[in-house]
């Protein structure tokens, strides 16, 4: 089996690769591998850190945004959304938002301030545009207060044991 075969271990390879620096020993650990045009670095220690997504991976933001949908509307007296729909809806404007500060086309805000935009635009198309600003502000905050999938925590409990694990993320500071 070579793990440079798979996209996600050659990543991983690439970047042990890269923290090693160019040398590569046994007392390392490190060895060279070349595939193909590219030299890749494979390890026969085992792993001290454990580095993961949060995002989708460990949280369950689908179904906690749409809870929140429905506490609003239950607030609101609103019936007969598919808050699911709105969910993932919103949920689609994340790239194209982040892409109008990765491209440079405003300057840098925080992702609640992008949430709460991607918001507005997804309530009017639901036909939802009326509802009051403190409504949506609190909305927003929805992706602040998303569960994890049920074996997270036991999970990473298990995990951090035996390991470092780190959390990695391109979401808000507060959902750390």
């Amino acid at each position: 089996n070579d793990p440079c075969q798979d996209r996600s271990s050659h990543a991983r390879v690439e970047s042990m690769w890269d923290a090693a620096g160019s040398g590569g020993s046994e007392a390392s650990g490190l060895g060279r591998m070349m595939t193909g045009e590219r030299e890749a670095v494979v390890t026969t220690d085992p792993p001290r850190a454990l580095l993961f997504d949060v995002f989708g991976a460990c949280v369950d933001w689908r179904s906690g945004v749409a809870r929140e949908g429905e506490a609003m509307g239950r607030r609101l007296g609103i019936a007969g959304i598919d808050w699911f729909a709105v969910a993932d809806a919103w949920r689609e404007q994340y790239q194209p938002q982040m892409e109008t500060v990765r491209g440079g086309g405003r300057p840098w805000v925080t992702l609640d301030v992008l949430h709460r935009e991607s918001l507005d635009a997804v309530l009017a198309a639901f036909g939802l545009d009326e509802a009051p600003a403190a409504e949506r502000d609190a909305f927003t905050l929805a992706w602040h207060r998303l569960d994890p999938w049920p074996d997270v925590v036991p999970g990473l409990t298990r995990l951090k044991s035996r390991y470092i694990v780190a959390p990695c993320s391109n979401g808000h500071i507060a959902l750390w």
